[in-house]
């Protein structure tokens, strides 16, 4: 069985949803011989806050079935489920405490239980 194909983003100051949206490509992903995109974990600034263009194309990947899950690429501290500091209110996206590339694989293994 292949591994689902997860994505790990880095939020930052003037994020685009660009990236978001060539990776949701799915026949992009065919020309390319990859699988469809079945997650993406994000690395979020200081307590899970998101670029709002990134938000926004996360948001549309989410409602394609898509599993977003955001991290904290700081090194202390951890997140806020559901929270953006930046907003005030909930994003709807799941958040972990683990590292980034920790949470990648989290999140591969957890969709690989799911087939």
């Amino acid at each position: 069985m292949a591994w689902p194909r997860v994505e790990l983003l880095l939020s930052h100051a003037a994020a685009s949803g660009a990236l978001v949206q060539a990776l949701c490509d799915t026949d992009g992903a065919r020309r390319l011989g990859v699988p469809p995109l079945r997650g993406l974990v994000v690395a979020a600034t200081g307590n899970g806050t998101l670029h709002r263009e990134l938000e926004a194309a996360l948001h549309h990947a989410q409602s394609r079935g898509v599993r977003v899950l955001i991290a904290t690429r700081c090194a202390e501290g951890g997140l806020r489920a559901g929270h953006s500091a930046s907003m005030g209110e909930g994003l709807g996206f799941a958040t972990t405490d683990l590292s980034p590339v920790k949470a990648r694989l989290s999140l591969m293994l957890e969709l690989l239980d799911e087939h």
